[in-house]
């Protein structure tokens, strides 16, 4: 996901299951912060379109919870 998305590895490791939108016009995942990760700084705070290896993976992380 980190390769495909451009969202830092901290950032991808720290998503929670509410964070990933499979089910939207375009999936994507909600960069926030958590109560167990902060983020580097404000406009951190952003969604990023899923695409290819990193839809999958995310589909996969749904899936398989």
């Amino acid at each position: 996901m980190v390769a495909d998305t451009g969202a830092r590895l901290a950032e991808i490791a720290g998503l929670a299951f509410d964070d990933i939108k499979l089910d939207d016009a375009t999936p994507h995942i909600v960069i926030q912060p958590h109560p167990w990760r902060s983020l580097k700084n404000a406009p951190s705070k952003r969604t990023v379109p899923l695409v290819g290896n990193a839809l999958w993976a995310a589909q996969q992380v749904v899936r398989n919870g």
